[in-house]
């Protein structure tokens, strides 16, 4: 034990002597916590559309009001040349073309059922499936604000379901509420793998792995004098993103905090272990960024973060039993926001247990292999 004091009081020296090591410790997490919790969203604030009215009618300008008075769309003009209206969407200033053709109110009154084109920006197929589903939204409150102005006899008429919704875990459905655990997730990863990869990586540049390897310091001792720090920073990350979280995003702690945290030590030293097999593949500083990063852009994507896990390709849903963030993922977000205990993740302590051994024997057998 008086050996692994020795070495952890030589690291955290090591470490805080660094004037970028305590940038990337205590300021980039708070920098990133907030740009990206704000930012990593996929809610529309705002839809900018145009309208091609060929009709002219009192209907179809009370249908352009019921658009305008909808917080989330913006009228931004009218015109009845198609080409006007091309011309913007091609340059991205708006959404949605609505297309009213001659005759819209006469149909109506008549009961023919008139038609409407909407063009939509489909760039993105996510924000045009939610634009479409905004807009039909308000033409079937318009279609029920017409049947009941023009007096229909009620049986005549399709029974009208009384839907009533109630949101559970997340009730004002801020997509802040989702995203930050996740977020929370991948930085505590980033500190992890590359403060790990980049302190073994930086010894070796300097010469001093060398003097460490010819001592009488034990293997074991090495490896737990190297990663302990590491963790400690680790878990004090968490921490400090959970209090973040808690006052700057307003996340609803419904778990316990207990639960993440013996699930962060298990999967701290998963993504350790990896830092430090990296580190050993690598022979300076720069290598050792690049493989951590390639690493981790493959972790993010496969995490479920963005795109729900079952949501991807076959092939795609079986890497991702390998990747250890979708496993923690999962519990920040069951815990916090579903109030989930250590049974109820019982298959993903499992996972990561499994992927610790792994990673934590591999690592070991590496530096050995490297160290002879």
């Amino acid at each position: 034990m008086r050996t692994i004091f020795f070495i952890l009081r030589k690291e955290f020296k090591q470490i805080f002597r660094a004037k970028e090591m305590k940038l990337i410790i205590f300021v980039m997490p708070l920098i990133q916590l907030l740009i990206i919790g704000h930012a990593a969203t996929y809610e529309i604030k705002q839809v900018n559309f145009f309208v091609l009215d060929y009709d002219r009618s009192a209907v179809s300008k009370e249908i352009v009001n019921k658009f305008t008075a909808n917080n989330y769309f913006h009228y931004v003009g009218t015109s009845e040349d198609p080409q006007v209206a091309d011309n913007f969407l091609t340059q991205g200033k708006i959404d949605l073309i609505i297309r009213m053709n001659n005759d819209f109110e006469k149909d109506i009154v008549n009961q023919q059922n008139p038609k409407m084109l909407f063009t939509v920006n489909a760039v993105d197929g996510y924000t045009a499936g939610i634009v479409n589903s905004y807009a039909q939204a308000i033409l079937n409150d318009y279609k029920t604000q017409l049947i009941l102005q023009q007096g229909q006899a009620i049986n005549q008429q399709p029974s009208m379901i009384d839907i009533t919704f109630l949101n559970w875990f997340n009730p004002t459905q801020e997509y802040s509420t989702f995203m930050v655990p996740g977020i929370l997730v991948i930085l505590v990863s980033m500190i992890g793998l590359f403060l790990t990869s980049l302190n073994i990586a930086r010894e070796k540049e300097i010469g001093t792995i060398e003097q460490l390897n010819v001592t009488p310091i034990k293997k074991y001792q090495f490896i737990i004098g190297k990663l302990a720090p590491m963790l400690i920073i680790g878990l004090f990350e968490l921490y400090f993103g959970l209090l973040i979280a808690k006052i700057g995003f307003s996340i609803p702690f419904v778990g316990s905090l207990w639960v993440i945290f013996v699930f962060a030590i298990l999967y701290l030293i998963i993504m350790l272990s990896i830092g430090l097999f990296i580190s050993t593949i690598a022979n300076n500083q720069q290598q050792a960024m690049f493989i951590g990063f390639l690493i981790v852009i493959v972790y993010i994507f496969l995490s479920g973060l963005f795109t729900p896990i079952t949501s991807m390709p076959m092939w795609a849903q079986y890497l991702s039993k390998l990747v250890p963030l979708s496993y923690f993922i999962q519990v920040m977000r069951n815990v916090l926001l579903k109030g989930s205990g250590f049974m109820d993740m019982f298959s993903q302590f499992i996972a990561l247990l499994i992927m610790g051994i792994v990673t934590v024997n591999l690592a070991i057998f590496k530096y050995r292999k490297s160290a002879k």
